[in-house]
């Protein structure tokens, strides 16, 4: 028989899932992995990869199973260091600020627009650093609800 689910866990599972439902229509998106643009092709690859681990995690917190524990932490681990790169790349190179600009923006949009969306990037990826890191001690405190093997 199930144990009961604590409410945490349930807000998590539905914050994986609809992250899993936003990477369904992102997987042609390209991809800011440690402070590089990936080619077309290597994002492709990382975002199914994302998204295969993200419903790997999904389905391990309803079942319970101990590897998604440590799968959590290590998806949530290199996910904030990641973050941290890029942010350190988007606040203190200019140069990489440029062509991930580029890269983001359409031709035509103006320097005031790109500056100003350039900033909400930059403080919407420190909120999502920020709930990774609530995420990842969540996790790491609640080892014992992972009971299955």
């Amino acid at each position: 028989m199930l144990k009961k689910m604590p409410v945490p866990m349930i807000i998590l599972e539905v914050y994986l899932i609809l992250g899993a439902m936003v990477g369904l229509f992102t997987i042609s998106q390209r991809t800011f992995l440690f402070g590089t643009f990936l080619s077309a092709e290597h994002s492709a690859i990382m975002n199914v990869l994302f998204f295969t681990l993200l419903v790997l995690i999904i389905v391990g917190i309803y079942k319970r199973y101990h590897w998604t524990w440590e799968l959590g932490l290590v998806y949530f681990g290199v996910s904030i260091i990641n973050g941290l790169i890029n942010l350190g790349v988007l606040m203190f190179n200019p140069v990489a600020r440029v062509v991930l600009l580029n890269q983001s923006f359409p031709a035509g949009v103006s320097a005031e627009s790109v500056m100003l969306l350039s900033t909400v990037q930059a403080v919407s990826l420190v909120v999502v650093l920020f709930l990774f890191a609530i995420i990842f001690r969540y996790v790491h405190l609640m080892h014992k609800y992972f009971d299955k093997w």
